[in-house]
């Protein structure tokens, strides 16, 4: 029994002395940015520099323990992975989402002063339309202008069907 126990101690400590199966992981601590105050004219650059950071520090940190957590098969390592993965992918999808809103609300700028420059040239080419022969009057002055009117043609027709003008 001692010699399985001196046997097993043996082992024991050459496992212990290979530094292969235990990989290290070295952390690199990044110092602190320096804060500023935030007031609404700079809140966007402060949310795209945050978010920057928050995105690349999540994606430095899956790359570094992606690796050892897969090989541990440790299921609380892999599950805090996940939600890392998780968690740093919705940023992203959030910051892409605020670049399609701006795009999106450029474009309907541009799309609105289009359209008002066009209803513009349309409105001044049709006040730019001769309107000389725009007549405006009721309905009785038009038949009474038509009956007074001694510029008529009388024409005539003949049996054989000829027509001939007769002046008044």
């Amino acid at each position: 029994m001692e010699n399985i126990d001196s046997n097993f101690d043996t082992v024991f400590n050459e496992i212990s002395s290979l530094d292969v199966l235990a990989p290290t992981v070295k952390p690199t601590i990044k110092p602190l940015r320096n804060r500023s105050e935030i007031n609404f004219d700079s809140i966007e650059d402060f949310v795209l520099k945050s978010s920057e950071e928050l995105i690349n520090a999540g994606l430095d940190s899956i790359g570094e323990i992606r690796d050892l957590i897969v090989q541990g098969q440790n299921p609380d390592e892999i599950e805090s992975l996940a939600s890392l993965i998780n968690s740093t992918t919705g940023a992203i999808e959030i910051l892409n989402k605020n670049v399609l809103l701006k795009k999106k609300n450029e474009s309907a700028k541009e799309l609105k002063t289009i359209d008002i420059e066009n209803r513009k040239d349309t409105n001044i080419s049709n006040t730019t339309v001769n309107n000389t022969n725009v007549l405006v009057a009721s309905r009785d002055e038009i038949f009474k202008r038509f009956l007074n009117d001694n510029t008529t043609e009388q024409i005539e027709i003949d049996s054989n069907e000829q027509i001939t003008d007769i002046e008044s």
